[in-house]
């Protein structure tokens, strides 16, 4: 294969600086500007003629991801109500307030702007949050200065710079600002331990943590921490909100009362430990672990685990792969 370029000193000497500009676009959380939302603008138009395709209609600028979801799902469903003529059997649940708020707007079919906003997801592009792949082509076309073409590209690198999420449509183009408040781990991972991870201007917010996104209906994990209680805990169905659960209470409700079974190490040396736990008159078994892979701060996560029938750790963890413990040998954790 024919080399048609390499990175001078000069070039590596630029990356990382050049990975902490885009880290920062990522992680922007002032609002866009009247001249930014100009560029934008035009920005947008521009990716539709790169793709050969008709200008928008309309160009709306939303404050947050929630209100872009919801508008670009309507208005999806008003042109094609308006396109065909059709109606859709109303289906949804009255009490909804997404529902009565599409049946204020068209009653004739409420029920497919809701089926619409709910799968707007299928027509969004993540703006400024997509950072990581018009990093490395920015960087090509800036630094490097590639002998390329990229005066169609460069419309994307303005909507990633300059905007948030946005929702693409044949007749219109959704661009949601940017969040006023975002935090993350020591590994860039959005986390807060005592609120929204991220917040826009007009109140919608989300929660994560160390990464996962906590479901809406699950807000009170991080905001009401003393209602995680044991019961609770072993009552999740969800094996990795259980875990989040756990680490947000570091464990205490689950280790406060927790008898020792039998201890081990693993295939790393670390140790793991089989407890049982009384919880109204019942024996819960439980599997503590540690995590293979150290966290930037140099610590190790815990997770607690419904332990399957055996009578040390390793026989647990035999059973859950379904080999027998005399010939399940963990050699390396990873």
């Amino acid at each position: 294969m024919v080399e048609k370029y390499s990175l001078t000193p000069e070039h590596e000497a630029q990356l990382y600086p050049w990975h902490l500009k885009w880290v920062d676009i990522a992680l922007r959380t002032k609002l866009q500007t009247p001249e930014e939302r100009r560029q934008v603008y035009d920005a947008v138009n521009g990716l539709y003629d790169a793709a050969n395709l008709k200008r928008p209609e309309k160009i709306q600028f939303v404050p947050s991801p929630f209100v872009g979801a919801i508008t670009a799902g309507f208005c999806a469903a008003l042109y094609w109500h308006k396109q065909t003529g059709e109606t859709v059997e109303n289906t949804e649940a009255t009490n909804d307030w997404l529902f009565k708020l599409a049946k204020k707007i068209n009653p004739k079919i409420p029920s497919l702007m809701v089926a619409c906003a709910r799968n707007s997801w299928t027509m969004y592009s993540g703006g400024n949050m997509w950072a990581g792949g018009a990093d490395y082509l920015s960087f090509f076309r800036h630094v490097v200065k590639l002998d390329i073409d990229f005066s169609k590209w460069a419309h994307y690198e303005t909507c990633a710079m300059l905007s948030g999420f946005r929702w693409v449509h044949e007749r219109f183009c959704i661009v949601s600002d940017f969040p006023i408040k975002l935090q993350i781990d020591n590994a860039n991972r959005p986390h807060c331990s005592d609120g929204p991870s991220h917040a826009w201007a007009d109140g919608f917010e989300i929660y994560h943590w160390h990464g996962y996104r906590i479901p809406d209906d699950k807000k009170w994990i991080i905001n009401n921490k003393s209602e995680v209680t044991l019961k609770k805990i072993l009552a999740e169905k969800n094996a990795e909100l259980r875990r989040v659960m756990c680490e947000v209470v570091e464990f205490k409700p689950l280790l406060k009362s927790a008898k020792v079974i039998s201890t081990d190490t693993d295939g790393n040396g670390l140790e793991r430990r089989l407890l049982s736990v009384q919880l109204d008159g019942e024996t819960i078994r439980l599997l503590e672990v540690q995590n293979g892979t150290l966290e930037p701060d140099g610590s190790r996560r815990k997770f607690i685990l419904g332990a399957l029938p055996g009578n040390s750790p390793h026989e647990c963890v035999a059973a859950s792969y379904g080999i027998n413990p005399k010939y399940y040998n963990e050699a390396v954790r990873t």
